[in-house]
């Protein structure tokens, strides 16, 4: 029950021109490299290729707002289910930035294991543990980004030795573990700009 209540408060904290969908886990992968999981909910629910699949994130103060964190991107989906693959699959990869900075730093990827890295991160750009990593919202006119700007991920863990290049490598802690979640928000383009962006 609790879960469900936090998965509402996000509502309005979601993307702009995405409709909320509550779902429910009803496979988990079985193979763990295979970070992908079915939910409840499909085409008959609205939820097409490309919706955004969020977490809710309980804060540290009472008296703080929850807020939704990006933990997938559905990427097939039937009449009554979705498959979604998770931000800690070593297929994904997301366009993501730290919070504050206006430069967008690069790709977002996972490791084997499920470890996040931000890549290609300019090596005069200070780096804090604990900084916020957001999605860059990134693309082009041909082919935009599936993920709108400033949406949270996760947060600076470490940061890693310089790159040949001047660049360095950012772990990153994402908010919730996919993994572990039972309850996600499924939210679905529905204005004209989101619809562009999950078909593109």
């Amino acid at each position: 029950a609790r879960g469900l209540r936090e998965t509402l408060a996000i509502a309005d904290d979601g993307p702009a021109g995405y409709e909320q969908v509550a779902a429910q886990l009803i496979q988990r992968p079985l193979v763990d490299i295979q970070r992908r999981v079915t939910l409840d909910r499909g085409t008959g629910d609205g939820v097409v290729v490309n919706s955004l699949v969020f977490a809710p994130v309980r804060p540290t103060s009472a008296d703080a707002k929850v807020f939704g964190a990006l933990v997938g991107r559905v990427t097939s989906v039937t009449s009554r289910s979705a498959t979604v693959t998770l931000i800690t699959d070593p297929v994904t990869q997301v366009g993501a930035r730290l919070q504050g900075s206006d430069k967008p730093l690069g790709l977002l990827t996972a490791t084997a294991s499920g470890t996040l890295n931000l890549e290609q991160v300019p090596s005069d750009i200070l780096v804090r543990n604990d900084m916020r990593v957001v999605t860059s919202g990134v693309g082009t006119e041909q082919l935009p980004s599936p993920y709108p700007p400033d949406i949270p991920i996760g947060y600076v863990s470490s940061v890693g030795a310089r790159e040949p290049g001047a660049f360095q490598t950012v772990q990153v802690t994402p908010y919730r573990q996919p993994l572990e979640l039972r309850i996600f928000t499924v939210f679905v383009p529905v204005s004209a700009a989101a619809k562009r962006r999950a078909t593109g």
